[in-house]
This record gives structure tokens, sequence and C-alpha cells, in this order.
């Protein structure tokens, strides 16, 4: 019996994600920058590396400690690239989370995309509208999405006009 899926399942029946491509049959998704660190960025390498997708991984340093960044943060050295944000203490903002700073780096890279991993960045919408912006692809949802269903009042103002038939919706007093 041929499984649904084609040939996209594996002998064992598990689904395998193909990359998407654009219309030239090209990867739509070459390189991705990851900006966010640790077990989450290691799991996003993992699983680009399963499809050939090249990363770039990102930390902070300074002169002292860059040597020592580069060898100890797993995702450093797992990603195929790695750029640091400088040192933790910046003016103004956390390099994390300086928005301007981690496009123009993706740009520098040459990264086409980024994946802001979970929490801080991704939950974003003014972030997720940089980057789109910059002309580089957003792994997440809408900067609407975001601004609408991050906040609870207004997810359940926006669910109880757009009524469907989805069981859950009736839990809607829980939120």
């Amino acid at each position: 019996m041929s499984s649904p899926l084609g040939s996209l399942a594996t002998e064992a029946g598990w689904y395998r994600a193909q990359p998407l491509r654009n219309e030239d049959g090209t990867p739509r998704m070459r390189k991705p920058l990851i900006t966010n660190r640790g077990e989450i960025a290691c799991c996003i390498i993992d699983t680009r590396k399963k499809l050939s997708i090249a990363t770039v991984a990102i930390f902070v340093s300074d002169v002292l400690t860059l040597k020592i960044q580069r060898c100890s943060s797993r995702h450093v050295a797992l990603a195929d690239q790695a750029i640091s944000l400088g040192p933790i203490d910046q003016r103004g903002r956390h390099p994390y989370l300086n928005a301007q700073k981690l496009v123009n780096i993706c740009l520098d890279a040459g990264a086409d995309a980024v994946h802001p991993g979970y929490g801080y960045l991704s939950e974003n919408a003014d972030f997720a509208d940089q980057v789109r912006n910059a002309g580089i692809t957003f792994v997440g949802p809408s900067s609407g999405a975001m601004s609408t269903l991050g906040d609870k009042r207004t997810a359940k103002a926006y669910l109880g006009e757009h009524d469907s038939q989805d069981p859950f919706d009736s839990r809607l007093h829980w939120i």
C-alpha cells in the first residue's frame, strides 16, 4: 500500500518536510539568521542541516571573551557562520533585542531570512515589520497576527467577531 505522502514519507511512515521552493526550483530560504541562542537555536540549526540549509548564529562577546564564546556556545559551533553582536553592555539597547543591528547583520551576512526562535523577537511585531521591510523573510506570523493575538483582550474580541465553528471557541472565557 502506498503512502498518501508519496515520496515525502520515509519507509517508517514519518513525514519529512521539504524546503519551500521558488517557481524556478531554488530553495526559498537558503541562509537564515537565527536570533535566538541556546537549545532553541541548536534545534533550529539541526533541522536546517537536515534540509541542507546553511545557518547564521549570533553571540555576544568582547575582546577578552571572543575566543571563549566562539568555543563554548553550542549553537555557535553548530552554525555554518557565527557573527558577534559585540559586548553585552552596549549603550541604548541589549544587542539581542536591537532590531536595526540584527537587520544590518542579516544583510551583511547575506542571510535571506530571520528565524527568531521563541520569545523575545518572535513576538515583536515591529521587529517582524523591520525585517520584512528590509526585503528579508521573517519566519513567523504576520505583524498583524502578533498584534491581534498577542494580547488576550484583543484576541478574545477578534475571535468573538470572527466566530468559527472551532470547538475551542467555547473556552474563550478562560483566556
